[in-house]
């Protein structure tokens, strides 16, 4: 905070930084005091970090809010299989696989919670059972609606879990790219608005997501406090593909278009701890930006598997890269949460895997 300073004239200007105080809340539910401090945050997402200067003498104060953006490297994170929804015994198998980066590479930390909270669990199947489309803004634009529908779509029904995904596009009616619409939206809102927990659980969002499209169209993640006037709602991004990952969701190509060719479903988490204690909203807004190459086919965007949970968790063992299963023995009734990280060399760690979780009656 060495750019902070009390004005003591404004002409001829005079500042001084004496009896000043520093306070920090990262965002993250961790606070700090100092004009220099140092914070590691132990999840990737979107944080809101927050200064507060203090005059010591008077009690005068300022605040800056400072957006944080902490991405994962380029580590693909292990994939956990769901074990079984229900044990008897407290004792079952996890096992995950893993495609990332074997370099460097030193082992798997399993982690649990004992408190985890499932909040919100849909894996597309029904798209009217937690959710409605808003009708696009260009006709052009198909709105959301089941992967398998009969819209014409430009790669099909896909999907990560059977037997469909949610869906969102432009659809192809020949052979030939073209440009298409440049601007437009197509929103996909989560019906009923969701009480997060107060306070001590990592809130995490997470959804499956294949998008690709023109280097100027973004996928949106929105998430909005709600105040129970629908009028007064201040929608947030919380997560984004498309504009902020460059090329990476661009398919270019000026043949016919193959599963080859283009992303697959990858996990994507959303930290959300800083909505603690709040109801809010949440939706998925496809946006259509000013068409950059003529050789692209749009293909949309694929959601599946969309969960969000709540809790705390801690190590509970580690495994070679050579053994992607753990088995997990003696616990009393009760629902755990489960996932894996893949930790490399100098500690670097991939993104953690998708929550699972499992009840011992």
């Amino acid at each position: 905070a060495s750019g902070s300073h009390r004005v003591l004239q404004v002409i001829p200007r005079q500042t001084s930084d004496a009896d000043l105080t520093y306070a920090w809340d990262f965002g993250d539910g961790q606070t700090a005091a100092g004009r220099t401090v140092q914070h590691t945050y132990a999840e990737i997402g979107r944080y809101e970090a927050t200064l507060t200067v203090t005059h010591a003498a008077s009690g005068e104060s300022d605040t800056m809010t400072i957006p944080i953006t902490v991405i994962g490297g380029a580590f693909e994170p292990p994939e956990l299989a769901r074990p079984p929804a229900e044990d008897e015994d407290g004792t079952y198998t996890l096992d995950w696989s893993f495609d990332g980066d074997e370099q460097g590479f030193d082992h798997f930390s399993v982690e649990e919670s004992t408190d985890v909270v499932t909040l919100l669990s849909d894996d597309a199947s029904d798209l009217a059972a937690n959710f409605s489309a808003e009708p696009p803004s260009d006709p052009a634009i198909d709105g959301w609606q089941p992967s398998d529908s009969s819209t014409q779509k430009n790669r099909g029904n896909l999907f990560r879990s059977e037997p469909r995904s949610f869906y969102t596009g432009l659809g192809r009616t020949d052979h030939t790219p073209g440009v298409g619409p440049n601007a437009g939206e197509s929103i996909l809102n989560l019906n009923d608005p969701i009480t997060l927990p107060a306070s001590g659980r990592r809130i995490t969002l997470e959804y499956w997501s294949d998008f690709a499209n023109d280097a100027n169209d973004a996928g949106l993640v929105e998430a909005a406090v709600d105040t129970g006037d629908p009028g007064t709602l201040q929608w947030e991004v919380v997560d984004s593909l498309g504009l902020d990952a460059k090329d990476d969701y661009v398919m270019s190509t000026s043949e016919e278009p193959t599963e080859s060719q283009v992303p697959r479903f990858e996990l994507r988490s959303v930290d959300l701890t800083r909505f603690a204690g709040q109801t809010i909203r949440l939706r998925w807004v496809y946006q259509l930006g000013d068409a950059q190459f003529i050789n692209v086919y749009r293909m949309g965007w694929y959601v599946d598997d969309i969960k969000l949970t709540a809790g705390t968790y801690r190590e509970i063992g580690t495994t070679p890269l050579d053994r992607k299963s753990f088995e997990v023995t003696g616990r009393a009734p009760g629902t755990y949460g489960y996932r894996v990280v893949g930790v490399y060399n100098d500690a670097i760690k991939t993104k953690p895997s998708n929550v699972e979780t499992t009840t011992v009656r």
